[in-house]
């Protein structure tokens, strides 16, 4: 992105970070657990503890990402905005899940209930489309937020927001990188250097 925005042929990036408002289901993120195949919880506790540590994890890295080109030396670092977003309660196949830890009826249920109070597929895209298109983004100078629909910023909870916890979150994620492709494939990647 930073060679496209340099080279003329872009004005600016946008990466957009799917997540959801189920990262308020986590409450810590311990890395030492991140890749853990024991289970701690019941299943459907488990499946649901996991998940949310995940889109934390996510807003993470948007934050973490977005700091990092924040404090680079090449201006088409600050042209690249990262955000994160909430798509909505889309009823989607995926739903289908719930039946095997709540029942048939009370998953059929539930996905009835969304599809009423929940968002539409096209809300749900609207929110990325927002942050990949939008001029707002860049004229409110929109780094590192998190979104949801439609369209709008929101608060995440204090775990999700705390920045010593994305640069350990990125840090582990780079070692784990490093073991699994070896020291110089991940050098070539490296945002800040």
């Amino acid at each position: 992105m930073k060679r496209t925005i340099n080279q003329g042929k872009a004005s600016n990036g946008r990466i957009a970070v799917a997540s959801s408002s189920m990262h308020a289901f986590c409450r810590e993120l311990n890395l030492d657990l991140l890749t853990s195949p024991t289970r701690l919880k019941p299943a459907y506790i488990d499946g649901v503890w996991r998940y949310a540590r995940a889109k934390v994890g996510n807003i993470l890295f948007a934050r973490e990402l977005s700091l990092r080109l924040m404090q680079e030396e090449d201006p088409a670092s600050s042209k690249i905005y990262v955000n994160a977003f909430f798509p909505g309660n889309i009823v989607t196949d995926q739903w289908s899940v719930w039946d095997e830890y709540i029942g048939e009826a009370l998953g059929s249920l539930l996905r009835r209930l969304f599809s009423i109070i929940g968002q539409s597929l096209e809300d749900g895209a609207a929110n990325a489309i927002y942050l990949a298109a939008s001029p707002k983004v860049i004229s409110n100078s929109t780094h590192g937020q998190y979104f949801i629909p439609i369209a709008k910023p929101y608060k995440t909870t204090a775990i999700a927001s705390d920045m010593k916890l994305a640069r350990d979150l990125w840090d582990w994620t780079e070692a784990k990188a490093a073991e699994a492709l070896g020291p110089e494939e991940q050098a070539k990647t490296r945002v800040d250097g």
